[in-house]
């Protein structure tokens, strides 16, 4: 599978990077859709705007809702630009949109933030008692923050699968680790 990223502008320096575009993590998201069959997603970070492309691609009948800071390099609009009314991006953090009020149901929502624990417990509570998501998937699982913040919601959560693919920025090569969630609302 290819997915063209050529037109936006490469990530931040600072920081790790972002989700590599490698058959892959492709086939982790496709799993990921096939067991989810998420419609509307909320994503919790945002760098150059690459895992908002491959969402749109791999979902294509889904709605992409995106939190994130404020990019200095303008992704979104491009992204906006291209895949219209089914990308939404809200330029702030989780807890300053939470701030706002804003409520609604999704399907899946993909955290990617902040990997702290103050920051990922923030980013999961919102998905599991605000938006009322029904699957998660965390990027960086193996990240004692996000670990650390898991912990907190093990009574709501269930994992499904944990994933694992290989990234290398600026000549660093990592194995990373994505997991998939299935939020309960009964409690296990």
């Amino acid at each position: 599978m290819e997915i063209d990223i050529s037109y936006i502008k490469a990530p931040r320096k600072d920081g790790w990077g972002f989700l590599p575009p490698s058959q892959e993590v492709f086939d982790i998201l496709i799993d990921v859709k096939e067991k989810t069959m998420a419609k509307k997603i909320m994503e919790i970070g945002f760098n150059a705007g690459h895992s908002s492309i491959y969402l749109l691609n791999i979902f294509p009948d889904a709605e992409l809702h995106v939190i994130g800071p404020s990019p200095k390099h303008g992704n979104q609009n491009v992204i906006r630009g291209r895949y219209g009314d089914r990308f939404k991006f809200y330029q702030m953090r989780t807890d300053q949109l939470r701030g706002t009020g804003f409520k609604e149901n999704f399907d899946l929502g993909f955290i990617d933030g902040h990997h702290s624990s103050a920051m990922a417990t923030i980013d999961l509570d919102y998905c599991i008692n605000d938006l009322k998501c029904e699957y998660l998937v965390l990027d960086n699982y193996e990240q004692n923050g996000v670990k650390n913040a898991l912990s907190l919601f093990k009574e709501d959560i269930k994992q499904i699968k944990k994933y694992s693919y290989i990234n290398t920025w600026k000549g660093e090569t990592k194995n990373l680790e994505m997991a998939l969630y299935y939020v309960s609302r009964n409690r296990f």
